[in-house]
């Protein structure tokens, strides 16, 4: 396989994985809890997928899950480190 071709099926699982995120939590009920732990969730598996772009997920897909969630009246600190979980 090319890498032409590796890198358009990396970035479609992305989209497809974080669209997936996004209904989760427009349509899904979640508390705030359940919230953070997807949240948490799909950064380790973007990240673990793309390592080094910690920077692009939070300016990109952690600001789009922010005004998702404010839509739901669930309002989180939302910049990497605040959703991970020690």
């Amino acid at each position: 396989m090319t890498d032409c071709m590796e890198e358009q099926q990396a970035m479609s699982w992305l989209r497809r994985y974080t669209d997936g995120v996004c209904t989760i939590l427009r349509y899904v009920d979640l508390n705030e809890s359940d919230a953070v732990e997807l949240l948490h969730e799909a950064r380790n598996a973007v990240l673990q997928q793309f390592p080094g772009t910690e920077n692009q997920y939070a300016i990109i897909y952690e600001r789009r899950y922010r005004r998702i969630l404010a839509r739901r009246g669930i309002y989180l600190p939302l910049n990497g480190e605040d959703t991970q979980r020690n």
